[in-house]
């Protein structure tokens, strides 16, 4: 029986080492083949049966690696390094090389660095393996140096010396360490050291004019004269030798002895003012007069890229010394000088630059300044027609003529050339917005449509083709270009823009059954507004409160009529202003009356142009019921944090917070509103309780500030239809009088007041 048994365990031992041996080789195939997700299952489920298989971490590692999923190939590589025997060199080599690559793109220096000390140790004394100690030093020294670069960043100077130093111990041979050394020394003020690692650093024979520049600018911090360094390093580093005395020449004013070495260095890199440039940028604000260096650099590199950019450098300098004039007239005459000497196809650019530098910050912009800019662009545009330089200039004067002179027409004339030759920058834009000033539509449309064949994204067109279109008379195609942009922008700014223009406009189409063509839609609004002035305000602090009526007119028609009114509104209580601006009378004890005549044309179709008369009453005390607000706002290091609480009795509401009066950049708002700006916040159609948290940016002028809460609340009713025999209507609050007969008057009556408050109890019942 004894026997039985222990065949029987046998065969169960030999049939789980079977099924590992096949998960491995099957591992191992799926490796081979690349497919190493599958690759990854099968040698995990023999890593489970069978965790003595050190091989198998090898594979796994290297798997993960190619995956991308960086910490779990170090785990296992780091594993297999750690305890397999050495015997494979090729397989702890790749298996080296992907564990340093695997913590480099996370990042992971220190382990780096101590996965390298441990695997050092490792290997010592193992004759086979001894060659791959220089590679994990090196690798071990490059952590140290991007550890030492992320502190240097951090302005931790100390630390990052230890890294360098560490760097530098390991890989002694590595002469750009010292340049990292000499930075952070620099910065520590041991210039001492500075000075010994910077000057092996050139020493070096390094290559790099840039490299160079650096670690010579900041010897010229430490040292008043390098030219004694400069002649040290000569035999070995010409190069950094010419760099360092550019350097001393400069600091001590000796400007043209020092172009005069520059111009010989920078020919024999072939480097053409690069150099030179450099060491200019790095030391200009350093020296008294860094516009003699940029008008010296101009005389001596005439050719160079940076010209136009140094001659206005030049006027800025010179204009807040005072300068302007002296420094104008010098660049004129270095400009050209040069003009005479450069290749004709170079003539353009210079002569430009000339003419800009001319009519750069003038005393006074007046039309005789302009007109006579834009003769000498017209002069520029015909001696060199075709030009980049000559399609410049005549855009700029479109421009001036456009902007400045107020002369459409003229801006027109030269904008057209443009955009039929090739539209330079846009100038089909441009010209659609002139046309739309101008109120001719047709073309500007036509434009626009073009752009937009060409420009499908661009969205700022697609505004102006819903606005034109809409100012033409064509509103359903406007609305619906201007809904679906409004839909689709990621533009903040764009969407609030849309919002304002669409609220202007209804979409409200009266169903009659008169049988007539023509008739008149009424809109009556009446609101009252909340607003509370208080920080903390329970259900019993009063807020200020407002009434407002608004008539709006829309007369629909085939023909397109002009439509004469009159309208009155009346009052039983004495308002305090009208929108637009009107006398209101008194009509008795209590009884008002405001009267505001317009004409409008009539549409054909939905939209209308909104256009109200609204009386508005004056502010007064009032307690809603159930209302209530708490707003809180505390200073922390760096920003100001609003949080308002906010409990409105019913659903609906349009809350609007107001933020500083001025621009404010406000983040982390939450929860996110529907709309927001730079001075609110709104939330549509929200009621309840409800918290809202804003940040805004520290600032000493707001410390004290509690966003304002503005409510309105908004119910409609049903549209009313009245028939008329005359030219005029009659209701309880408003009349309406016109010069012809309205046959069919649609009244819709919109309701913004308070409705019956939900009231909020104590104890146990719910609100």
């Amino acid at each position: 029986m004894l026997k039985k048994t222990l065949v029987f365990l046998c065969f169960i031992i030999f049939c789980n080492a079977f099924s590992d041996n096949n998960h491995f080789k099957s591992g191992v195939s799926f490796f081979k083949s690349r497919d190493y997700q599958k690759a990854i299952e099968n040698l995990q489920k023999a890593l489970g049966q069978n965790s003595s298989e050190i091989v198998a971490h090898y594979y796994l590692g290297t798997s993960f690696f190619h995956l991308k999923k960086n910490s779990e190939a170090a785990f296992h590589l780091n594993y297999y390094l750690s305890n397999t025997e050495l015997k494979d060199a090729s397989l702890f080599r790749e298996s080296l090389n992907n564990l340093f690559a695997a913590y480099r793109a996370e990042k992971e220096w220190d382990n780096i660095i101590k996965a390298g000390k441990t695997l050092s140790q490792r290997i010592e004394g193992i004759k086979a393996f001894a060659r791959f100690d220089p590679m994990i030093k090196n690798a071990m020294a490059n952590a140290c140096i991007s550890k030492g670069n992320n502190l240097y960043w951090e302005k931790n100077y100390t630390e990052a010396k230890n890294c360098f130093g560490e760097a530098l111990i390991l890989n002694p041979q590595s002469n750009n360490i010292l340049e990292r050394l000499g930075m952070v020394n620099f910065f520590l003020g041991l210039y001492e050291e500075t000075e010994k690692n910077l000057t092996a650093y050139l020493e070096s024979n390094v290559k790099s004019w840039r490299a160079i520049s650096s670690s010579a600018y900041y010897l010229s911090k430490i040292t008043e004269n390098t030219s004694p360094l400069a002649e040290k390093i000569k035999a070995k580093n010409s190069l950094a030798a010419d760099i360092l005395n550019i350097y001393s020449l400069f600091k001590n004013g000796f400007y043209d002895k020092g172009f005069e070495a520059a111009v010989k260095a920078e020919k024999e890199q072939n480097t053409n003012g690069d150099i030179v440039m450099d060491i200019i940028n790095r030391m200009q604000r350093e020296t008294d007069e860094p516009e003699e260096l940029f008008i010296r650099y101009i005389k001596n590199y005439p050719l160079s890229s940076q010209v136009n950019w140094m001659s206005r450098r030049i006027l800025v300098l010179a204009k807040n010394k005072d300068k302007t004039d002296e420094m104008k007239a010098e660049l004129e005459k270095s400009l050209k000088t040069i003009i005479e000497e450069v290749p004709e196809n170079r003539k353009a650019e210079y002569e430009m630059l000339l003419m800009e530098i001319r009519f750069d910050s003038p005393p006074e912009e007046t039309e005789e300044f302009l007109m006579e800019k834009i003769e000498s662009y017209l002069a520029f545009a015909s001696k060199y027609p075709g030009s980049e330089a000559a399609k410049k200039v005549l855009f700029e004067s479109a421009m001036i003529y456009a902007n400045r002179l107020e002369n459409d027409v003229k801006a027109a004339e030269i904008l057209k050339q443009l955009e039929e030759k090739e539209n330079y920058r846009n100038a089909a834009v441009e010209l659609a917005k002139i046309y739309s000033r101008r109120k001719d539509y047709d073309k500007a449309i036509v434009l626009l449509r073009k752009i937009i064949a060409e420009q499908p994204q661009n969205e700022n067109v697609k505004m102006m083709l819903g606005e034109s279109l809409l100012n033409s008379g064509d509103c359903d195609e406007g609305i619906k270009i201007l809904r679906e942009l409004e839909s689709g922008t990621k533009n903040q700014h764009m969407r609030n823009s849309l919002e304002n223009t669409l609220d202007s406009y209804t979409e409200i189409y009266p169903k009659i059954e008169t049988g007539t063509a023509d008739f008149v839609y009424i809109e009556a609004t009446r609101s009252e507004i909340y607003f509370s002035t208080s920080a903390d305000m329970d259900r019993n602090s009063p807020a200020l409160g407002q009434e407002m009526f608004s008539v709006s007119v829309y007369p629909f028609s085939m023909e397109k009529n002009f439509l004469p009114f009159t309208l009155e509104i009346f009052s039983k209580n004495r308002p305090s202003i009208t929108e637009p601006y009107a006398v209101y009378e008194t009509r008795g004890e209590n009884a008002y009356a405001a009267r505001w005549q317009s004409e409008t044309v009539a549409c054909q179709d939905r939209w209308r142009h909104k256009n109200p008369f609204s009386m508005i009453y004056p502010w007064k005390e009032t307690s809603p019921e159930n209302m209530q607000i708490r707003r809180n706002c505390t200073v922390g290091e760096n920003e100001l944090t609003a949080e308002i609480e906010i409990l409105l009795p019913s659903e609906g509401w349009d809350i609007n917070i107001n933020c500083p009066s001025y621009s404010v950049k406000k983040e982390g708002i939450s929860p996110a509103p529907d709309a927001s700006g730079s001075s609110f916040v709104l939330y549509r159609n929200r009621g309840g309780e409800m918290g809202i948290r804003i940040s805004y940016p520290k600032r000493l002028d707001i410390a004290g500030y509690y966003p304002e809460v503005v409510l309105k609340k908004k119910s409609i009713t049903e549209n009313r239809i009245i028939k008329t025999e005359s030219g005029a209507m009659v209701s309880e609050d408003f009349s309406l009088q016109t010069e012809k007969i309205i046959e069919t008057v649609v009244l819709a009556e919109v309701m913004e007041k308070k409705s019956a408050w939900l009231k909020r109890l104590t104890g146990d019942e719910k609100h």
